[in-house]
């Protein structure tokens, strides 16, 4: 069924009638000052007009039905000559911005490496979640090894006036081109094997331990090599600069090799076997019973809820 398309103008005594084919749309309507023009089909199928097929299309501003929604914000600090990228997640539990309980998340970027930063923490907010400020600093910790390693994290939120701590770290240990050399008594582990699941690192100096040679502290940093602009020359553009970050980090590391248990002290008492070793058969136990939902579900974040609304 082809429409009947009729010019009108000011000009012209009478209409002049042309039948053109153009493809079966509802209703097109378009004017202007010099004249009219006006094409009008209905679809035998369909003849819902088009203001009602519109008010029920989703607005642009409106999120997709079935989606969660949660917003990040960003902010950049330096923590000595070390840039940072702080990203704050603040995730709704309905999924919407709405009043209600909200879960904070804090990662942190440097060059290229991005790892979460603290404990999440659970708000209820009353506020618009799209409009939140937030305090962000660092400051030098106490003494550190390597010198010039050790920061303190803060972010804060500000809210009607009032502001609250969310995020709290004073193990922040990042810098750039550290001196790892200088730490007395420090034993630099040398990378023996990478393959596509590990690196494989030799090294280890104990500590005074009972029996001697048991204990040892550990710290993993990693290294990555910062990548200078074209438009900043170095004066020494041979040499590369890096940026550590420490990952790790264990006082209590226990393993010896041909340990003298005997020369511990002369208090200790020393155990000894009794007969030879027993075998004893067991039936195979049952298959634990499943969880239930209030059973498997985490007391973390109940524990960090926060008391109050903001």
């Amino acid at each position: 069924m082809s429409p009947v398309v009729t010019y009108h103008n000011q000009d012209m005594k009478q209409p002049r009638k042309q039948r053109e084919v153009c493809p079966e749309y509802d209703q097109v309507s378009r004017s202007n000052s010099n004249g009219s023009r006006s094409v009008h089909w209905q679809s035998a199928e369909e003849s819902t007009p088009l203001i009602q097929r519109s008010l029920s299309t989703p607005r642009p501003s409106d999120p997709p039905p079935n989606k969660r929604e949660r917003y990040v914000y960003t902010y950049k600090i330096l923590a000595g000559s070390t840039p940072l990228e702080l990203r704050i997640s603040v995730e709704p539990a309905s999924g919407q911005p709405t009043p209600g309980k909200y879960t904070l998340r804090l990662t942190m970027k440097c060059n290229g490496i991005e790892r979460v930063m603290c404990e999440p923490t659970v708000l209820r907010l009353s506020v618009d979640p799209r409009n939140l400020d937030f305090v962000v600093f660092v400051y030098p910790g106490k003494s550190s090894i390597p010198v010039g390693s050790l920061y303190s994290l803060r972010v804060w939120i500000r809210a009607n006036g009032v502001e609250h701590r969310v995020f709290s770290d004073d193990e922040l240990w990042v810098g750039k081109d550290l001196d790892f050399y200088s730490i007395n008594g420090a034993s630099i582990m040398i990378l023996r094997n990478v393959d596509n699941r590990s690196q494989l690192y030799h090294g280890s100096v104990p500590i005074n331990s009972v029996p001697a040679g048991s204990s040892h502290r550990i710290r993993i940093w990693t290294k990555s090599l910062v990548n200078t602009s074209s438009t900043e020359p170095s004066t020494l553009p041979f040499q590369d600069s890096y940026i550590f970050q420490r990952i790790h980090k264990n006082d209590v590391f226990k393993i010896g090799a041909h340990l003298d248990f005997e020369k511990m002290s002369t208090k200790a008492t020393m155990g000894f076997a009794v007969g030879s070793v027993q075998t004893v058969v067991m039936s195979s136990p049952p298959p634990p019973p499943p969880l239930s939902s209030s059973a498997s579900r985490s007391t973390f974040s109940d524990e960090k809820t926060q008391k109050g609304y903001i």
